[in-house]
């Protein structure tokens, strides 16, 4: 078994041995992310949020699951959700700047990335400089 298998296996089985912790949940979910597998990211999400659905790191990964989904409605809902519980959460700031972008929001994505800017300048420039070179 590799080491993603491992891991899979022990966030499992924590999980199952207190269903209301929320890391495992969170930790398979962004495994799942890693594998590209958006559907069981997005499920172990969900098993996440009944136990803490205020949890803006939650959010901020479900956007990212939504987001290699194709799903940009619930993408955008998702970082959203995110800034609203935590609004000095800059992570989310430059995810949901970047989906606004993709989404053709230049209006909204202009918005974040002025938010973004008060909070930590240099990760603002540097989402700029990974838009100018696409």
């Amino acid at each position: 078994m590799n080491s993603f298998g491992q891991a899979e296996e022990a966030y499992g089985e924590a999980s199952g041995k207190d269903p209301q912790l929320v890391e495992p949940q969170h930790r398979l979910a962004l495994l799942y992310l890693h594998r590209g597998a958006c559907d069981l990211a997005i499920e172990s999400l969900e098993k996440a949020f009944r136990v803490n659905p205020s949890n803006a790191v939650l959010f901020n990964d479900l956007g990212s699951a939504y987001g290699m989904r194709g799903a940009q409605k619930k993408e955008l809902e998702a970082y959203g959700k995110a800034i609203l519980l935590k609004p000095e959460f800059e992570a989310a700031h430059f995810n949901f700047a970047l989906a606004k972008l993709r989404a053709g929001d230049y209006l909204a994505a202009n918005t974040e990335i002025q938010a973004l800017r008060a909070l930590d300048p240099s990760l603002a420039d540097k989402l700029l400089n990974l838009v100018k070179e696409k």
